[in-house]
């Protein structure tokens, strides 16, 4: 593996890390003001399964792609980043998706602050 595929790598699994925690960040803040008073609880545990739904199952997927990938002892981690890379897409896909929403129900996620909504 040559020098400038290992730093394109690093930066790729790096950029998909940052949004990965951004996404989680927005989603875990965004929750109070989507759902009513009475069933913000349910609404973090109902996230909070899916997050462990992910947790259990995404890894899993990454094994099984290394593992079909693996030629001589040595895993080809292309079809990994392709995976990893539609997760990001598909969460920034459902994010734009979300904007048009929003606005619709007067900007709560937009507001600047909580006093606005």
């Amino acid at each position: 593996m040559s020098e400038n595929s290992t730093a394109s790598a690093i930066l790729g699994y790096g950029m998909i890390g940052v949004a990965y925690c951004l996404f989680g960040t927005a989603s875990w803040a965004m929750i109070p003001y989507v759902v009513d008073e009475q069933v913000v609880a349910t609404a973090y545990g109902i996230a909070y399964s899916f997050e462990n739904i992910g947790n259990v199952i995404g890894p899993y997927i990454v094994g099984w792609i290394s593992d079909k990938n693996e030629v001589n002892g040595v895993v080809d981690y292309f079809w990994v980043s392709i995976f990893l890379g539609i997760g990001s897409a598909i969460g920034l896909i459902m994010n734009i998706i979300l904007i048009p929403i929003d606005l619709n129900d007067g900007g709560v996620l937009m507001a600047a602050n909580a006093s606005e909504r």
